[in-house]
């Protein structure tokens, strides 16, 4: 496998579990230094069995404040932040969601994760 992102420092969040593992594990593959956020303590203590050099933050990606600590975090221990992965949501049948509806009038009505609407902005930002 080609080792396009090594030595980058990707923040994966959401990244101890299901689809942010996966993609963990990808960048793993291609040497890429990690630093991987997710809420659950649990879902963490599983994945830092697999990846023990890493940084395991718990983070609230809908408060910035957390976010910014993360960042901060990450940045002092790795010493910069090359790639982003915005991975993280609740799954489930009982995941609580809102519908948005288009600003310009289109009509266009989606339903989304409140943990996917509002982690994007303030994980980018930083």
């Amino acid at each position: 496998m080609e080792k396009t992102h090594a030595g980058q420092v990707a923040v994966i969040n959401g990244g101890a579990a299901g689809t942010g593992l996966a993609v963990t594990k990808k960048l793993a593959e291609c040497d890429a230094k990690l630093s991987i956020w997710d809420l659950s303590e649990k879902a963490n203590a599983e994945a830092r069995a697999i990846f023990p050099d890493a940084p395991f933050l718990q983070v609230t990606l809908a408060d910035y404040a957390s976010v910014e600590a993360a960042t901060n975090a990450t940045e002092s221990h790795c010493g910069r932040i090359d790639i982003v992965v915005n991975s993280a949501g609740i799954a489930g049948k009982n995941t609580p969601s809102m519908s948005m509806s288009s600003p310009n009038g289109s009509g266009l009505s989606i339903s989304i994760s409140p943990a996917r609407s509002t982690s994007t902005v303030p994980c980018c930002r930083e």
